[in-house]
């Protein structure tokens, strides 16, 4: 049985999602701000009831709920105090996790149709809802206070399962782990993996005498010369009395109680160096692996936030192996930028993320996850994270289209306005915009017509006219690929002359010369400061 579902109104970034999930891997990808820690984070808290490892009920504040949700709730608010409206519904935080199914009779309590779906499945609600205890002192906030936030202080946590059963975390079958190597709460996990190590090797009698050898090291210390002359010197000088006349003797010795036992005292220690010092990826490598190991028996959840941390990318792939090899059989929830993790736990465990909502890769055709399965990741990474891309056919378009943008915005490159120019096969455009129509990416193709406008450009895309989808090319068919389309375009034979250093060149053999030597051309235009270029319509308009 694994996770299949999850239902989500209300919850940071998200108003409404509604997410399938693979039973085994599910990575999740997306630009910052799309809701990757989102999801990790609120799988963790409607199994567990803890949010960044407190309990739930101290961690109830007006910053869990979407920004959108608010907006509503405050607008309402004012006009319930200026009485256009009778009252003010609150809203609430709900997150409905559906199991797979299994005919375990164990689990009939958690099956129903008390679901957003009213259909029968198994699984359960997790909400924070406003506690209806308090209606009376809520409407009375709202009315005589101007508020700019959910007044949580009224609000309650709630799990029921979706057979209407009230249920615990205690009870829900599945257990969550939330690996985060940046939280400090990890720092404590190699002692705690030591002190595993330490219980199940020694023997009591072994134990004992650890106890034993300990005590008498804090003993000698008292015993020692040079703490008895600073004991002797600190009741002579009276520094520890209340007064001059109190003979109560103060002395500083080490605790030998059973609070300050050897358990306490020892440490982890890596190739001699304790483990606070080492390497900070060194550090999170552990942490992740020794979280793993400690919970594998109760865990059945792996939630990893960005893995990747701090690690190079010979380390990246040990770690990776090694959380692979311990969390056999079990559901993982990844979120990453790194390429790597993309093409080692493949592109059909890939949840793509944006701000317009989620997609999974199986969506897409089987050709076009074939093509990106045979492509490096770098590429699809770097694609699926771009807020705003402009698609080429080689390096030669990638130089003038980043030329012309420089020239049109006052010498911003692309990138300095969060838009990403790269190149990419031709025949590969479509797939490319497969993706950009799956999460909607604002994508623009520059593109050549080949002698054709209607053929290679009106008809071949026509299913991706989409508001964020443009396609530039020129309609004359004469120009068919942009050596023409520049040379021919107004006055920049003479400024190629000079810039190419050809003086005496005919227009014909110039452009035979660039189309023979696509990438020497463009970078030398490229990297010209004197000569202002016209630029053709089309890559005008791929830059505005």
């Amino acid at each position: 049985m694994s996770l299949e579902r999850i239902i989500v109104e209300n919850y940071k970034h998200f108003q409404d999602l509604d997410l399938y999930i693979n039973n085994d891997m599910n990575v999740l990808i997306g630009n910052n701000g799309t809701g990757k820690s989102s999801i990790l984070e609120m799988v963790h808290l409607a199994l567990t009831g803890y949010l960044r490892n407190r309990p739930i009920y101290h961690e109830i504040n007006p910053y869990l709920f979407n920004i959108e949700t608010t907006k509503k709730f405050l607008e309402e608010a004012i006009r319930y105090r200026n009485e256009e409206i009778e009252t003010v519904t609150p809203p609430t935080i709900m997150i409905e996790i559906f199991f797979s199914e299994d005919e375990d009779q164990d689990l009939n309590k958690f099956r129903g149709s008390e679901n957003s779906e009213t259909k029968d499945h198994l699984g359960f609600t997790f909400k924070i809802k406003f506690d209806e205890r308090y209606e009376e002192e809520y409407l009375e906030y709202l009315k005589n206070k101007e508020i700019s936030f959910i007044p949580t202080e009224f609000y309650m946590v709630e799990w029921k399962s979706f057979g209407d059963h009230n249920i615990t975390p205690r009870s829900i079958p599945f257990k969550s782990y939330f690996i985060d190597s940046s939280d400090s709460s990890f720092s404590q996990l190699p002692q705690k993996h030591f002190m595993g190590i330490i219980d199940n090797t020694l023997e009591k009698k072994q134990r004992a005498n650890l106890s034993v050898l300990y005590r008498e090291y804090k003993e000698q210390f008292a015993k020692h010369e040079e703490v008895r002359k600073l004991n002797k010197s600190l009741n002579e000088k009276k520094q520890g009395s209340f007064s001059e006349e109190d003979s109560s003797e103060i002395a500083l010795s080490l605790d030998v109680s059973r609070k300050t036992s050897w358990e306490t005292a020892v440490n982890a220690y890596i190739d001699n160096i304790p483990f606070e010092n080492i390497g900070t990826g060194n550090q999170n490598m552990l942490k992740s692996v020794y979280a793993v190991q400690n919970r594998r028996e109760k865990q059945t959840i792996l939630l990893m936030e960005e893995p990747e941390n701090h690690l190079s990318f010979a380390n990246m792939r040990k770690l990776l192996n090694r959380l692979m090899e311990l969390s056999d059989d079990q559901q993982i929830f990844v979120s990453t930028h790194e390429s790597y993790i993309l093409n080692k736990l493949h592109l059909n465990k890939l949840i793509l993320l944006s701000k317009w909502g989620n997609s999974s890769f199986n969506e897409l055709s089987k050709d076009t996850v074939r093509y990106f399965q045979k492509l490096p990741s770098y590429n699809t990474l770097r694609f699926i994270l771009s807020s705003k891309v402009i698609l080429v056919e080689g390096p030669a378009d990638e130089l003038i289209v980043t030329k012309c943008y420089m020239d049109q915005h006052n010498g911003k490159t692309p990138l300095d306005d969060g838009v990403d120019v790269f190149s990419v096969n031709g025949l590969s455009f479509k797939r490319f915009l497969d993706i950009a129509k799956l999460i909607e990416i604002n994508t623009c193709v520059v593109t050549d017509n080949d002698g054709n406008f209607q053929q290679n450009i009106e008809n071949k895309y026509m299913e991706y006219r989409m508001p964020y989808i443009k396609i530039c090319a020129d309609t004359n068919n004469n120009l068919n690929t942009l050596e023409p389309q520049l040379l021919f375009k107004g006055n920049n034979f003479e400024r190629l002359k000079k810039v190419l250093k050809k003086p005496d060149i005919t227009i014909e053999e110039m452009n035979k010369f660039m189309e023979g030597n696509k990438t020497d051309w463009a970078l030398e235009v490229f990297l010209d400061q004197e000569e202002n270029f016209e630029y053709p319509r089309y890559i005008l308009d791929a830059v505005h």
